[in-house]
C-alpha cells in the first residue's frame, strides 16, 4: 500500500515538474537587440549586422534567428540575440559565441588591452533557447535589461 501512494505521489511530482517546464521561452530576437542598444551604455557608435557579417564573424552559426549589433571599430563592444530552434542549436551557438570571446580577448591582449576588461565582463546567457551576448561597457544593466526581457 505505501509503495502504491509513493508511486502515486511521484507520478503527480512528475506531471507538475512538467507542466511547469513547458515549451522553451520564445524571445523576439530583435526586439531583446533593439533594447538592449537603446538601454545600455556603449562607449563606441552601434550598428546593426547583417546576417552575413554574423556568420562570418562566428565558428559555426546554427539554426538560429539573430539580430546583431557592432560598435564601430574602436571598442570590442557587441550584441547577439539568438533566438534557436532547439536546445541543441542553443548549446552550439552559445559554444560559437565562447569561441568569439575567447578570440576577442586574444587579440585585445595584443593591440586593444584597455578593452580586455570589458570582455572579461561581458554578459553571454542562455534563456530557454535564446543565446544572448553583451560586451559593453555595463554588463550589470545589460543583465538587467536581459531579466527583463526574457520573463
Amino acid at each position: 500500500m505505501m509503495k502504491k501512494m509513493m508511486a502515486a505521489l511521484l507520478a503527480v511530482l512528475m506531471l507538475t515538474l512538467t507542466a511547469c517546464g513547458g515549451a522553451a521561452k520564445t524571445v523576439d530576437a530583435q526586439a531583446l537587440a533593439d533594447a538592449l542598444v537603446q538601454g545600455v551604455k556603449f562607449d563606441g557608435a552601434m550598428s546593426a549586422m547583417s546576417a552575413d557579417e554574423l556568420r562570418f564573424s562566428l565558428a559555426e552559426m546554427p539554426d538560429c534567428t539573430a539580430a546583431a549589433y557592432k560598435s564601430d571599430g574602436t571598442t570590442k563592444e557587441i550584441v547577439v540575440v539568438a533566438q534557436c530552434a532547439d536546445s541543441a542549436a542553443a548549446a552550439t551557438m552559445k559554444t560559437s559565441l565562447e569561441t568569439y570571446l575567447a578570440e576577442q580577448k586574444d587579440e585585445a591582449a595584443k593591440y586593444q588591452p584597455e578593452e580586455l576588461q570589458r570582455l572579461e565582463v561581458a554578459v553571454l546567457q542562455t534563456v530557454g533557447n535564446c543565446v544572448v551576448l553583451c560586451v559593453s561597457a555595463d554588463s550589470d544593466a545589460a543583465a538587467a535589461l536581459i531579466r527583463e526581457n526574457t520573463k
